[in-house]
């Protein structure tokens, strides 16, 4: 063994006790068998057995973003990063040609400039060739700036990381989500059963979508959610800072808000999607509203008008798994919860 490079003999020597332990001989030797062929089958490959892709076509965007939705992702800001046309992302594939990716056994968005990769692992030995791709560019230091952000299912997540002990070991944050996901049928079949409060019809004003006016009228809620939601330390949370990030979430997604007496104290937003799928994110209700029946509300209309006028077939989003406020909000409105988790990770520079 020790004449295969690249090959972690450590790693190997645990992963065998390991599995001595916990199974038969027989099996032990297959399993150990099937770890030294999947060394011997590296290191016959190149960076030319990998393919960078920077655009593909229209019909390519649809036809793959629909593909990987069926084959069960539900992370949305790959497809999102497959449709949105963005220059700065690399779609990373583990063949010489974008022809046949029904054959795939990964795919990869990566955007160059911030360090965000995304990850669909679709065969058994996809984790395997993408640890490989990995290893041979430096966690994609010769691809770009390296991995700052990783997003992909939990379960997938853990496999890189054992594959990939230096970059487990750059994480400064790693959390677990669960998915929800709620489509069209599901939705409009049940209009009637969601318990929204009648008497807001005539009472709260939405804007659906906000526009680039609203922004201004937007910060201190936002400020509100990212401190909140997303732990942002409150100094940095300047009127500048926040208005640019809402600037970003208008110029390339959708915000939506809900008005009571002049003021506005629920909103939420689409944070990824594609011509047919997005995804719900930002969603946040003043502290001084809440449970009243606002969110709900907003998130009611919101869905409507996304399924209704704009013709999509399907909404996700993440949630926290210790946040079970949320988690009742979404089931109150259908919202199923799907077989796997997502993990997102931060990792330092």
């Amino acid at each position: 063994l020790s004449k295969f490079k690249n090959c972690h003999i450590l790693n190997l020597t645990i992963l065998s006790r390991f599995f001595l332990q916990v199974m038969p001989k027989p099996a032990f030797e297959k399993k150990l068998n099937f770890i030294i062929n999947t060394m011997r089958k590296n290191l016959n490959k190149t960076l030319k057995d990998f393919s960078i892709i920077n655009k593909v076509s229209d019909k390519e965007r649809i036809e793959l973003s629909d593909y990987l939705f069926n084959k069960g992702c539900r992370n949305i800001y790959l497809l999102h990063s497959i449709y949105c046309k963005n220059e700065k992302y690399a779609y990373i594939l583990p063949d010489e040609t974008f022809q046949s990716y029904e054959n795939f056994s990964f795919f990869a968005a990566y955007n160059r400039v911030s360090g965000e990769l995304h990850f669909f692992n679709l065969k058994n030995e996809g984790i395997d060739d993408f640890s490989f791709y990995l290893k041979i560019t430096d966690n994609l230091k010769k691809v770009g700036n390296g991995i700052q952000y990783l997003g992909t299912n939990t379960e997938t997540a853990k496999m890189l990381f054992l594959n990939n002990p230096k970059l487990y070991a750059c994480a400064l944050d790693v959390n677990d989500y669960y998915v929800y996901n709620l489509d069209y049928n599901t939705f409009i079949n049940n209009l009637d059963n969601i318990q929204i409060n009648p008497e807001y019809e005539s009472q709260v004003y939405l804007k659906m979508p906000a526009s680039r006016h609203d922004i201004a009228e937007l910060i201190d809620l936002q400020k509100g959610y990212l401190h909140e939601e997303m732990h942002y330390p409150i100094y940095i949370l300047s009127d500048k800072f926040v208005f640019q990030n809402l600037m970003k979430i208008y110029s390339n997604f959708k915000l939506f808000y809900l008005t009571f007496q002049d003021q506005i104290i629920s909103k939420c937003e689409w944070n990824a999607f594609t011509d047919k799928y997005f995804q719900i994110g930002g969603v946040y209700t003043d502290q001084s509203y809440r449970k009243k029946g606002y969110g709900l509300f907003l998130l009611y209309k919101m869905l409507n008008y996304s399924f209704r006028n704009l013709n999509m077939k399907n909404a996700s989003l993440f949630v926290r798994m210790t946040n079970e406020k949320a988690i009742k909000l979404y089931e109150k409105i259908f919202f199923k919860k799907d077989e796997s988790n997502l993990t997102w990770a931060i990792f330092k520079n």
